[in-house]
């Protein structure tokens, strides 16, 4: 049987350090009473069935031993799911206490306060996210598994059970609910004198293993990157590897002195050293497009806010920004076709929009407005467009023209030629007014089909059955005349699209043109009827923002790499992170997995939630270094890469390994640079260095297809032809 450690009570345990040689006693109180005490397992893991992680919140903030920290699901959790403790070994246990959902924000200094309450629009404060009804089951390492008790609908919940052997708890959901999760912390309780014994634990030895976990991922990051020949400072990370374990040499003294606050502060920075490490070992590109969408709850606070958060975002080399600038049919700036926002109120006189422009243009970012086209209302509300003109409402198969979710979406009905007019109208009045470099177009598609389909008005309908005989109501699903109905609607959007870019090119030739659209091809056709592969062959828009929000890496991964088969290339994709769903951990993983596939840059969803931990590690790592837009300066952007690429591939170390054909090519390649800064686009000599770039990419690829490299060049000789990749990703941007 494993021995249990405990959390120090006064009074009741007198806890020693490990490896102190003095047994732990139980006050003659607590072994009359026989309380249960809390009690720290070593060796304790967290699992669940795909509850997901929001805000960075992750799992392992549910037995982190540290009230002030929390887990938040990233959904809403239903009959079936699950929650489950391992233990490592088996305990005797006696009880086990869950603390759920949050009444106020952590206090100031506390070790969430950075990434817990930097939140911006996503209130964390969630007094109703917690499991409402469940079961609580327990089993031996061996053995079934039993039910100890059940939740009672409270969001704190003792639940005490006859002292036996456990290895495996068990929370199983049990009714369906729409409330989201939040576990502050998951108790496991044991009765004194079972916690007695001659090792036991106080809560500074949870900061200690914090620290270790952290540099010992640090150096298996740093690992990692030299094996993947990453381009690393070497020197600067095992500097901070030789100062981390100093650290945790002086914290475990302390913690064998009893000197816990000593403990925390080294061990804290310990932690806080290993992350900048692990981040340090992420390459930062010299050329890409680091994108954010700057969401309306970023913005409306004023002037002075917004400059702030310009400042910040410059700070991470992001160069463009989406601004939300018409929110459920209202405008942020004082428009002469869409009401006003009334959320603005604290910018008074001041044009958010001109202001936004201007400001990002001195910082050297791009500005793309972010425009809500065919939705226009939300939460079962109209926006002031609808309230105005109820008449442009689309309506759902049920008659209703609100989508039977939460949000509550309502639409714009885009067979209406007056909505469509509408809609050109205000594109066109953003980019000749305003010194903008794009436009971004968001819901530019229909409802969700799995939700309930939309374009059932009468005027839709009518429209539909004049142009092709067809009753849209009465059509069978899987039929040839339903598949009509489908690109039909289809039809409605790209046509749309046609005679919005057809206009805004007229006043404006250069203008960026985007879209926010659904990662996955065929669910973009099949759910939104939003065909945004045709529009980048069409040459409609220049680039998509894929919305690929996940919190799983795979999920990531594959999504992306959908999107750019679609797409043939993935010089036209940005991939579309939603950083509230994810860890700062996952979050590099994400950024990590769209370099790996060659995307020219991510987006990040959004401004008000790149706070604390996630801006932090941004910094440190793979945002460290400003980047070249291939948008705004492609050439530049192309020349930036590829010098990056020549000094790289011309180290000592990267010469020793590589073929001979391959090194003299990279230097090919370097005579060339100097050719082409100055030169205007279009002449035969720019064209030089991206050519010496495909032939050394065709020869590294020869020598892998080959199959005689050595070990030792294996490795390099595919990095090296997947950098060269990226550069002819960059090329096709030119």
């Amino acid at each position: 049987m494993a021995l249990l450690t405990a959390l120090s009570v006064p009074g009741v345990l007198e806890l020693v350090p490990p490896g102190g040689g003095v047994t732990a006693t139980v006050s003659a109180a607590a072994a009359a009473n026989s309380q249960p005490e809390w009690v720290i397992i070593p060796d304790l893991k967290i699992t669940t069935s795909n509850w997901g992680e929001a805000q960075g919140m992750e799992l392992a903030r549910a037995i982190d031993g540290d009230l002030a920290t929390f887990y938040w699901s990233g959904r809403e959790v239903r009959a079936g799911d699950w929650l489950e403790l391992d233990l490592g070994a088996e305990y005797e246990l006696s009880g086990v206490r869950f603390l759920m959902a949050t009444t106020s924000a952590p206090p100031a200094g506390s070790a969430s306060t950075s990434s817990d309450t930097a939140t911006g629009s996503v209130n964390t404060v969630r007094p109703y996210d917690y499991v409402y009804s469940g079961q609580i089951l327990v089993r031996p390492a061996a053995g079934a598994w039993r039910t100890v008790g059940e939740l009672d609908g409270r969001a704190e919940v003792e639940i005490l059970f006859p002292t036996q052997p456990v290895r495996y708890l068990r929370l199983r959901v049990t009714r369906d609910q729409v409330y989201w999760v939040q576990i502050r912390e998951i108790q496991l309780l044991a009765p004194p004198e079972k916690v007695a014994g001659d090792r036991a634990y106080r809560p500074a030895w949870l900061k200690i293993r914090a620290a270790e976990e952290a540099y010992t991922e640090a150096v298996e990051a740093l690992d990692a990157a030299l094996a993947r020949w990453d381009d690393v400072d070497t020197g600067a990370v095992e500097g901070l590897h030789a100062r981390i374990r100093a650290l945790l040499e002086r914290a475990r003294a302390a913690y064998d002195r009893g000197a816990d606050d000593e403990v925390v502060q080294q061990a804290t920075e310990a932690l806080d050293l290993s992350r900048a490490a692990a981040a340090l070992v992420i390459e930062s590109r010299p050329a890409e497009v680091r994108a954010v969408w700057v969401d309306r709850p970023a913005l409306i606070e004023g002037p002075d806010s917004v400059r702030a958060l310009l400042d910040r975002l410059a700070k991470l080399g992001v160069n463009l920004i989406f601004p939300e600038m018409v929110w459920r049919g209202a405008a942020a700036f004082p428009s002469e076709t869409a009401p006003r926002d009334p959320g603005y109120w604290r910018w008074g006189d001041i044009d958010p929009l001109a202001f936004i422009t201007a400001e990002a243009h001195a910082r050297g970012i791009q500005v793309a407005p972010w425009v809500w086209v065919f939705a226009a209302g939300y939460y079962h509300e109209f926006g002031p467009v609808l309230e105005e003109h109820p008449e442009w409402a689309e309506l759902s198969r049920d008659g209703s023209p609100f989508s039977p979710t939460e949000w509550g979406t309502a639409w714009l009905n885009a067979s209406l030629p007056e909505v469509r007019a509408y809609l050109i109208r205000l594109l066109v009045e953003i980019v000749t007014r305003y010194d903008v470099d794009g436009l971004h177009l968001d819901y530019i598609r229909f409802n969700e089909e799995s939700h309930i389909p939309f374009g059932y008005s009468p005027a839709t309908l009518e429209r539909f059955r004049a142009e092709t005989g067809l009753d849209a109501r009465s059509l069978t699903p899987g039929t040839p005349a339903a598949a009509r109905w489908d690109s039909w609607r289809e039809a409605l959007v790209t046509s749309f699209l046609e005679e919005a870019v057809q206009q805004l090119r007229q006043v404006r030739p250069g203008l960026h043109i985007s879209a926010a659209v659904v990662p996955d091809p065929e669910a973009a056709r099949r759910e939104t009827h939003q065909n945004w592969p045709l529009w980048l062959r069409q040459g409609l828009v220049d680039f998509v923002a894929a919305m690929n929000y996940t919190p799983f890496p795979g999920e990531f991964w594959s999504r992306t790499r959908l999107a750019q088969q679609a797409a043939a290339t993935p010089a036209r994709i940005l991939p579309g992170l939603g950083i509230w769903l994810v860890t700062p951990e996952r979050m590099l993983s994400e950024i990590a997995s769209a370099r790996e596939l060659l995307s020219p840059g991510v987006v990040l969803f959004a401004a008000s939630t790149l706070q604390g931990e996630f801006y932090d590690r941004l910094l440190a790592g793979p945002f460290r270094q400003g980047a070249s837009s291939p948008l705004s300066d492609p050439e530049g952007a192309w020349l930036r890469q590829c010098t990056a690429f020549v000094q790289k591939w011309t180290q000592p170390r990267a010469i020793q390994v590589l073929p001979a054909p391959l090194a003299a090519g990279v230097g090919r390649l370097a005579q060339l640079l100097p050719s082409l800064p100055g030169q205007p686009p279009g002449r035969a000599e720019d064209r030089d260095p991206v050519t010496a770039c495909q032939e050394l990419l065709s020869e590294a690829e020869r020598q892998i297809a080959g199959g005689q490299l050595q070990d030792s060049s294996q490795a390099a000789v595919e990095r090296l032809a997947n950098d060269a990749r990226y550069l002819m990703i960059l090329a096709e941007l030119l």
